[in-house]
C-alpha cells in the first residue's frame, strides 16, 4: 500500500491543477474567455514549468537522483510531443473549419479525451504487446500503410469535392453545437 500513496498524490494533484486551469479559464457560457496574450501565455506556462520542476527536484530528493533524472528527461519529451500536438490540433481545426469560437470547447474536450485514451491504450498496448510480441510488427505495418496513404492523399489536395466538404461542415456544426 505504500508504493500507492505517491501515485495517490499525484493523480489529486493532477487533477486539481486541471481542474484550476480550467476553472480559472472557464467564464459563463454564454460569454467567451477572453483571448489569451502572448505575456499572459508565457506567464502561464512559467507557472506550470516552475511546478514540474517543484515536483522532480521533489522525486529526486524522495527517490533518488536518478528518478528525478528519469523524469526531468520524461517531462522534456512530453514538452517536445506537446509542440507536435499544436501543429496537428491547427491542422485539425482547419482541415474541419473549426470556428473561433468554438475552438477553445473542441480544444478541452479533445484534450481530456486524448488523457483517457491514451492511458487505456497504454495499458491495453502493453498488455497486449507483453503476451504477442508478434504484434509489435503487425502494428508497425499498419503505421507504414497508414503513412503511405496519408503521403499519397497529402498530393491531391481536395480530392474529395464535394463530399468532402459536407463532411467537414458537418462535422464542424456538430462541434459547435456540442
Amino acid at each position: 500500500m505504500s508504493s500507492a500513496i505517491p501515485w495517490i498524490g499525484f493523480v489529486v494533484i493532477v487533477v486539481s491543477m486541471l481542474a484550476f486551469d480550467l476553472g480559472v479559464f472557464r467564464r459563463g457560457r454564454d460569454q467567451p474567455p477572453p483571448e489569451p496574450t502572448v505575456g499572459a501565455s508565457l506567464a502561464w506556462s512559467a507557472a506550470w514549468f516552475g511546478l514540474a520542476a517543484v515536483f522532480g527536484a521533489s522525486v529526486s530528493v524522495a527517490l533518488g537522483p536518478d528518478k528525478g533524472l528519469e523524469f526531468f528527461t520524461a517531462y522534456l519529451v512530453e514538452q517536445a510531443l506537446s509542440i507536435d500536438n499544436l501543429f496537428v490540433m491547427m491542422l485539425v481545426f482547419a482541415s474541419f473549419r473549426v470556428p473561433r469560437a468554438a475552438q477553445r470547447r473542441v480544444l478541452t474536450w479533445g484534450i481530456a479525451g486524448v488523457v483517457v485514451l491514451r492511458g487505456l491504450m497504454i495499458l491495453s498496448g502493453t498488455a497486449l504487446v507483453a503476451q504477442f510480441h508478434v504484434l509489435t510488427y503487425v502494428l508497425g505495418g499498419f503505421l507504414l500503410l497508414a503513412s503511405i496513404k496519408l503521403a499519397r492523399e497529402v498530393g491531391r489536395e481536395g480530392a474529395g469535392g464535394a463530399d468532402d466538404d459536407q463532411a467537414h461542415r458537418r462535422t464542424s456544426r456538430g462541434c459547435v453545437r456540442w
